[in-house]
């Protein structure tokens, strides 16, 4: 009798660990792709804050389209310095007068980790756009 109790004692433990592991691979999976997602919205959120300052500061500044565009960039790359971004694509659209559109938008390819495992986000690009009326003449 005692026998048949550690015979089975046993074979659960062994089921238990495969159970375990099966469920530990799609634990790790899940919280890797939370801190991709995660990674992600941070992205589009630093990208989407540089906008904004580049738009703002071009809104406001005053002169040639040329000075404007130069400060936009400027303020864009502070910006994105402080999060270690160097590699994007700024596209700047201004339209002349007071109260006219003007238009900023960054772009940056997202590199994951996962690109292994799923090559359909090798080539993932987020964007940030912003666009403010502009306030000087």
């Amino acid at each position: 009798m005692n026998d048949e109790r550690r015979t089975r004692a046993t074979s659960h433990r062994g089921a238990v660990a495969v159970e375990f592991a099966l469920i530990f691979i799609l634990l790790v999976l899940l919280l890797l792709a939370a801190v991709e997602f995660g990674r992600a919205w941070y992205t589009v959120n630093v990208l989407s804050s540089a906008a904004r300052e580049g738009a703002r500061v071009g809104a406001m500044q005053g002169g040639g389209d040329v000075d404007r565009e130069a400060a936009i960039r400027a303020r864009i790359g502070e910006v994105l310095a402080s999060a270690g971004f160097s590699d994007v694509t700024v596209k700047i659209e201004m339209s002349q007068g007071y109260g006219q559109p003007l238009k900023v938008e960054i772009e940056r390819d997202f590199r994951t980790a996962a690109t292994r495992m799923l090559p359909q986000l090798e080539h993932l690009r987020l964007h940030g756009s912003a666009v403010f009326n502009q306030e000087t003449p």
